[in-house]
């Protein structure tokens, strides 16, 4: 902001302001929008009063884009490029995790990684923006229907980690005609053949020098790990180093520390097999499956953080299958889980498969869950999400939003 002789003020659009004062004044037709104090470049009172909102919001975003390119820069180090130089030519070459480098032995490391990786996070602060400073988000709504939002969209950032369970599941959301696309915004970060440590890594990758608190679900887990002989002792070892990194990122953040909760396992049939089913799996894992599914909700029911929503995320176990206990609620499936004996993979176990639910068209070689199901599985996790703003962190709901039917706003009413 340049300060003439006169004492007028000279604003400028793209001008650098660092006024460590109130944040703007934004009012919009459904939400009121502050700046949060950890903002690098705050607005002035008086432009607050005298820009319209509508370029208050485009400056705010500008700046909220910008940090996030420098957080994911900040990551890749010194020398990225090397790396880049002699191996950005290989086919499936990922420059996202190979450009990030591991802490190996108290020394950072760079690895070679080909994989198919999809970061929203990345795609945005690569997108081009309009005048207002909004993108094309293709994570809200299917390709035929593209639409526009603002990349800020709150304090605390939604994050799905996934394998190729959810990878890049928007591009076949034109499958499923009654899907019109999610009304909240979560950043997906998938990739195929993800294994928790290689997960761990995308994550730290994109979102490990966040200066904003990070919500994360992980989903897929267990598919890729088990089918290379890895234990269910080591899976969950892994997933609990996962969590002690997510919980890391902005400990003291105004609006309340990280969260992390773990999805339970699709069960494949190419590598289980229940009750009625008539295939013969490549590997039978069916009671290393379940055992880990177990391990995983007793996981989450033991979480001590501090929103109780993170003890119920997804259970993605029922998709694909036929299950004997569907309808059951929160409760009796806790008091359930923790009379269960741990390791007899009894808690959870499917009655038979659901074949018409799966993509591939050999039973044997069926993996992945068809583009109807994985629209299903991503709208749990955007649903999840919601349960988990309704505690005060971020209260983000529908505008059609009840809260005499929601389940959610009447259990916080009761506690209260």
């Amino acid at each position: 902001m340049n300060v003439e002789a006169d004492g007028e003020q000279e604003v400028g659009l793209l001008a650098r302001l660092r006024s460590p004062t109130k944040p703007p004044r934004t009012r919009t037709r459904n939400t009121t929008i502050y700046m949060p104090d950890e903002e690098a470049e705050l607005l002035t009172d008086f432009q607050a009063d005298f820009i319209p909102p509508v370029d208050q919001m485009t400056e705010i975003n500008l700046q909220h884009v910008e940090r996030e390119y420098d957080e994911y820069m900040r990551g890749k180090g010194d020398d990225y490029h090397k790396m880049r130089d002699k191996f950005g030519d290989h086919q499936g070459y990922c420059w996202i995790c190979s450009e990030h480098p591991k802490y190996v032995r108290g020394m950072n490391r760079y690895f070679l990684v080909k994989h198919n990786h999809t970061s929203t996070l990345v795609d945005r602060i690569h997108a081009p923006m309009d005048k207002y400073s909004q993108y094309r988000c293709r994570e809200c709504a299917p390709l035929d229907r593209l639409e526009k939002h603002y990349a800020k969209q709150g304090e605390r950032k939604l994050v799905c980690v996934s394998s190729s369970t959810l990878n890049n599941w928007i591009k076949r959301s034109a499958a499923n005609k009654n899907f019109d696309g999610t009304y909240l915004h979560v950043d997906w970060e998938c990739h195929a053949g993800g294994t928790v440590l290689s997960m761990k890594h995308a994550t730290r990758a994109v979102y490990g020098l966040s200066e904003n608190p990070v919500d994360v679900v992980v989903a897929g887990v267990g598919i890729n790990d088990l089918s290379r002989g890895k234990s269910v002792k080591a899976i969950m070892s892994d997933l609990l180093k996962f969590k002690q990194m997510v919980l890391a990122i902005a400990p003291r953040h105004r609006s309340g520390p990280s969260t992390f909760a773990v999805c339970t396992p699709v069960h494949p049939p190419a590598y289980t097999r229940y009750g009625w089913d008539k295939h013969t799996p490549q590997k039978d894992l069916s009671d290393e499956f379940c055992s880990l599914t177990n391990q995983i909700m007793i996981f989450n029911l033991q979480s001590d953080q501090q929103n109780q929503q993170t003890q119920h995320p997804p259970q993605l176990h029922r998709f694909g299958v036929h299950m004997h206990n569907s309808k059951e609620d929160k409760a009796t499936r806790r008091e359930r889980v923790f009379s269960t004996t741990m390791g007899e993979g009894q808690v959870g176990r499917p009655a038979n498969h659901r074949y018409r639910d799966w993509r591939e068209y050999i039973l044997n070689e069926k993996v992945h869950l068809n583009d109807n199901k994985r629209v299903s599985m991503a709208t749990a996790v955007v649903s999840y999400f919601r349960d988990l703003h309704h505690d005060g962190i971020n209260h983000l709901t529908p505008p059609n939003h009840n809260k005499r039917v929601c389940r959610v706003c009447v259990r916080i009413q009761n506690k209260n």
